[in-house]
């Protein structure tokens, strides 16, 4: 888990520690109590989706021969690193990136709709370039949050089956940090000196365009801020009508 959504389940918790404590205090106003902390977890997340849009709006995609040291944004193809490549839990695909999603469908109860329960999420990693037409760069996909189109996906029955593949030549979009290669000794001199990494909060890796990927983080940070607004302003009538 990255550290936004270590700060994210910590919120949750102090949120739902509060709900609790004010429910058992006073029972009838837990509708309004439930609604106040899903209007504050969804406008939080749309407003994080709009500072993320923000900040690719505002970092200028670098050339790879012209990258400097800290947050970057690059574009470009995938390349293998050293000639190795991993190979993908259900297709056998043989990649740099893979996720595997193994999720049960869990029927709802009285009023209530069903919702898939993750059974397993398998990730695994290996180093690789990017490319572009000054050069190339390592990059360590540990800890980014990507977001890649579906590889495949499979049912049977209530269960649902998904991948996810970053294999060589994709065009990916990276945002991350550059930063001194900590496989390598500081006295070598090479392409491999500098890796796009983990470092500050933001790593985020996309296999669409820097438009479409902006297109995308607008829509969600509108929908999370205006239902977010709507939960918070539908609680407070609630909380008065059950309080008084």
């Amino acid at each position: 888990m990255n550290d936004s959504g270590v700060k994210y389940s910590i919120l949750f918790l102090i949120l739902l520690a509060v709900l609790l404590a004010a429910i058992s205090i006073y029972p009838p106003i837990w509708p309004a109590g439930i609604l106040f902390v899903m209007g504050v977890l969804v406008f939080i997340s749309g407003f994080k989706e709009f500072m993320k849009k923000r900040m690719i709006e505002n970092i200028p995609t670098s050339k790879v021969r012209s990258i400097a040291m800290g947050l970057t944004e690059i574009y470009g193809n995938v390349l293998k690193h050293k000639n190795k490549l991993i190979t993908s839990f259900m297709q056998h695909t043989k990649c740099v990136y893979y996720r595997y999603l193994h999720e049960e469908y869990v029927e709802g109860g009285k009023n209530q709709s069903g919702h898939w329960r993750t059974v397993r999420d398998i990730k695994e990693s290996i180093p690789f370039y990017i490319k572009d037409e000054t050069g190339k760069v390592l990059v360590d996909v540990t800890g980014a949050e990507v977001s890649i189109k579906i590889d495949t996906t499979r049912r049977s029955f209530d269960d649902r089956y998904t991948e996810y593949a970053i294999v060589p030549g994709d065009r990916l979009y990276v945002l991350g940090t550059a930063g001194n290669n900590p496989h390598m000794k500081s006295s070598d001199k090479n392409e491999e000196t500098i890796m796009i990494q983990k470092d500050h909060n933001i790593y985020f890796i996309s296999d669409r365009s820097e438009k479409d990927i902006i297109k995308r983080l607008k829509i969600k940070a509108i929908a999370g801020i205006v239902i977010g607004s709507i939960l918070l302003i539908g609680s407070i009538p609630i909380f008065f009508m059950l309080t008084f």
